[in-house]
């Protein structure tokens, strides 16, 4: 009876650890597809590694999270650990190297799921404009590898990137890594032949240089495996232009989607000439190459279902960064006395203040990363009132001297829906910066 009694206790121990086997082996399949966590609907649990590109840690100046709504930011950090994320975000990673401070946003489109992330702190003394590119951030166990060719004659990159199917990888390209040091280039094609390719994000950093982000992965994909490949060709700009466009329309560091994947933001992009002649370009990114001058432009991709896209008088000048963050008024915000600011070159940071008082408005704007005021001189904004204030003129003071600015030059006025927007071009060195109506 005693040996049966341990016959008994020996078969369960074997059944649990048979069960415990079993469900060990379907955790850890589970875990290799990311899936082993029931996570609530509509969001993901990211982790994040940030790594030089030989695995040692590497510390973020600033990290942020935002899909408009849902807004996180972090300082000084070198990972991201089991932090539950809308599924559609972006994320914008700034890191300092060499003579660089780096930004990169990119949004990911995630499901369900938990995603382990390294992304790569570049070594910016080491990037090289056009002929190299670079992953920037992969999934751990993408098995990414990325091979490359660079053709001189003809000014054109191709690379393929191997991967395990569905696993999400994005590869970096410096389009110019000295923006205001001569020869300047644009991307003008990118051809490719992926199914997976699901995005692009441009970036501008400090100082001046830009770069694409191609972004591959989707849960959509067939689990056949594919190489992906791209082809990116470039070319000069002449000496004497710059180029001038949007880098990405944000919504609370949310980029705005576009409407497609073409990548050709140009074409959802107007700008016109001080005498009202439309630009054409034959640039992806950035999106304009111009000589200095006076110019209005304008998104037009954004929804106007539930976003007023206003105009802004751009002034292009020389060794002077004319790639804006542009930020879309919601509909709800478009009411009479108040104050926007639309646009900007991102490293400035732009802190806007507006007093609207009787009949004056008094504007102060103070860049909170100062040395990027070396690179840009305005910083632009809208001035909403109703059509019954009358505008009668706009005083700008700088170093005791006050000078009045032009309609048409420095600023323009809109009607839309009873309402006046006024669009403003405001300089940093601005001492006192006054819109002057007969009411209020």
């Amino acid at each position: 009876m005693k040996n049966f009694y341990y016959y008994l206790i020996g078969f369960a121990l074997l059944t649990v650890l048979g069960i415990y086997s079993c469900d060990r082996e379907k955790l850890i399949e589970n875990a290799d597809h990311n899936s082993s966590e029931v996570i609530e609907k509509g969001f993901s649990k990211i982790n994040i590694d940030f790594i030089t590109t030989a695995g040692k840690p590497y510390e973020a100046k600033r990290f942020v999270i935002s899909n408009g709504t849902f807004y996180k930011e972090y300082s000084n950090i070198t990972s991201i650990k089991n932090e539950i994320v809308p599924n559609n975000c972006s994320y914008r990673f700034v890191w300092h190297s060499g003579e660089y401070d780096t930004q990169d946003q990119l949004t990911l489109d995630l499901a369900n799921k938990v995603y382990d992330f390294n992304f790569y702190c570049l070594d910016r003394n080491k990037t090289v404009s056009r002929v190299e590119p670079y992953v920037l951030i992969e999934e751990k166990d993408a098995n990414a590898k990325l091979t490359y060719e660079w053709n001189e004659s003809t000014n054109e990159l191709t690379y393929s990137l191997d991967r395990k199917p569905g696993k999400i990888v994005d590869i970096v390209t410096w389009i110019d890594t000295k923006l205001l040091e001569l020869p300047n280039y644009g991307l003008t094609s990118l051809g490719k032949n992926a199914e997976a390719m699901i995005g692009k994000d441009a970036s501008v950093c400090f100082p001046p240089n830009v770069n694409l982000t191609i972004s591959w992965g989707s849960a959509m994909e067939s689990s056949d495996k594919k190489v992906n490949t791209v082809k990116l060709k470039f070319e000069k700009i002449p000496d004497n232009y710059t180029f001038v466009g949007i880098r990405e329309a944000t919504d609370n560091g949310y980029i705005l989607p576009e409407p497609s994947t073409d990548f050709d933001k140009a074409k959802r992009i107007e700008l016109l000439d001080a005498n009202g002649k439309k630009i054409e370009s034959k640039y992806i990114y950035p999106q304009f190459a111009v000589p200095n001058g006076l110019y209005y432009m304008t998104p037009n991709y954004i929804s106007e279902s539930e976003f007023y896209c206003p105009t802004i008088p751009v002034k292009v000048e020389n060794n002077k960064a004319s790639i804006f963050e542009y930020y879309p008024i919601k509909k709800n915000d478009l009411k009479p006395n108040t104050f926007h600011l639309v646009a900007e070159y991102y490293h400035t940071i732009t802190n806007v203040k507006a007093n609207f008082s009787d009949n004056k408005i008094q504007i102060s704007g103070k860049a909170k990363q100062t040395k990027a005021t070396n690179y840009s001189n305005y910083y632009y904004g809208v001035i909403v009132l109703d059509t019954k204030t009358k505008l009668k003129k706009i005083n700008n003071l700088e170093k005791g001297i006050v000078s009045v600015l032009k309609q048409n030059n420095d600023y323009s006025i809109k009607y839309k829906d009873g309402l006046q927007i006024v669009s403003l071009r405001i300089p940093y060195s601005s001492d006192n910066f006054i819109v002057e109506t007969d009411k209020l």
